[in-house]
């Protein structure tokens, strides 16, 4: 299969490489929300690689019923032009792989909480939802007529 003039499995081959790269160079902030995770004992994927229009790597990947991308942005995420590929990258996720993608600094994400983390993990699920969908959990009764 060939995307441009690259093929999948070159991709493939760079992608398995550069997330060897990242994960030897795990970040304190990283590992603040990896613990996190644990102890929300949420399913995740570090360093998750995607092939989508390119390559495409995200921090965390929170398969489903989440299907959200967490991003630990530090300083050099918040120049021009990493901004847009940010934006870009977050854009191609939500529409090819139905993914949303939560942002958070560094700072912002050594303070987080684990309580605090499953409230923006809840808000962002949720957010997804279509207006007007009611979800009933096994047991309710759904009143509304």
């Amino acid at each position: 299969m060939t995307m441009g003039n690259t093929t999948f499995s070159s991709l493939q081959r760079h992608l398995s490489g550069r997330k060897r790269q990242l994960r030897a160079k795990v970040t304190l902030h990283e590992n603040h929300i990896r613990t996190l995770l644990d102890a929300l004992e949420v399913r995740y994927i570090f360093q998750k690689g995607f092939i989508c229009r390119g390559m495409q790597i995200v921090d965390f990947y929170l398969p489903k019923p989440w299907r959200i991308a967490i991003e630990i942005d530090g300083p050099n995420h918040y120049q021009a032009k990493q901004k847009a590929k940010d934006e870009e990258r977050d854009r191609l996720l939500k529409t090819f792989r139905k993914t949303d993608t939560i942002r958070i600094s560094n700072p912002s994400a050594i303070e987080l909480t684990s309580g605090q983390l499953l409230s923006l993990l809840t808000a962002t699920k949720e957010a997804r939802q279509p207006r007007g969908q009611r979800i009933v959990k096994y047991g309710q009764q759904d009143n509304a007529r």
